[in-house]
């Protein structure tokens, strides 16, 4: 099965419901003032600005439970570099 170029269904999931953009405007409207460039996002950036992102909706869900249990293993299996690169992408095409 295809997921439009993406990896996994995971990762096409974070593109799917807009998350992909959302992260890359976290990094324009946080990080570019202080002269940060796209090149210094790194998976560990997005992954961290979706779980800023997402973190509400997770905590409503309350500390157990099988969805807690589906949506951790989901995420474990997201390919952040393949997020970052689009990401990336994002920010380079707004600065032109």
């Amino acid at each position: 099965m295809s997921y439009e170029s993406f990896k996994n269904k995971e990762t096409w999931l974070i593109n799917v419901w807009g998350y992909v953009d959302e992260i890359a405007n976290v990094w324009i409207e946080n990080e570019t003032p202080n002269g940060a460039s796209f090149i210094d996002i790194t998976p560990e950036y997005c992954r961290d600005a979706f779980e800023m992102l997402t973190d509400d909706m997770y905590n409503r869900l309350g500390d157990t439970g099988i969805l807690k249990d589906f949506i951790d293993d989901s995420i474990s299996s997201v390919d952040w570099r393949e997020i970052h690169e689009h990401v990336k992408d994002i920010v380079r095409d707004a600065k032109d």
